[in-house]
């Protein structure tokens, strides 16, 4: 995550979906795919997925289960939620966003 940072430019927007820890019951075939694959697979809970972001700032809230994105408007799922995600994004330094407005401020006043 810390290379992704860098390379993003201030004000970009990530999306990251995780599997929680009840993956691990309710999910056993996706599980079991990966560690087929040799690839590690990680379950955190949503608080645990925090420390995984780095410098990523999470927006809207933050980890959520999935079955809550979208309009907000959802019917309620009796599934297991394990399946989480979130919005995060790389601040704008505030005196480089200041300094952007500055010309526009004046220019409208004047």
């Amino acid at each position: 995550m810390p290379s992704l940072y860098e390379w993003a430019v201030e004000g970009s927007c990530l999306a990251i979906s995780f599997l929680g820890p009840d993956a691990e019951t309710h999910a056993a075939a996706s599980v079991q795919a990966y560690k087929k694959m040799g690839s590690p697979l990680y379950l955190r809970d949503p608080r645990e997925q925090l420390s995984v972001l780095g410098a990523w700032k999470p927006i809207a809230g933050g980890p959520m289960p999935a079955t809550s994105w979208g309009d907000g408007n959802q019917a309620p799922c009796y599934e297991p939620i394990f399946v989480y995600g979130c919005i995060c994004q790389k601040p704008v330094a505030v005196s480089r966003h200041i300094t952007a407005l500055a010309p526009a401020a004046s220019a409208a006043g004047g």
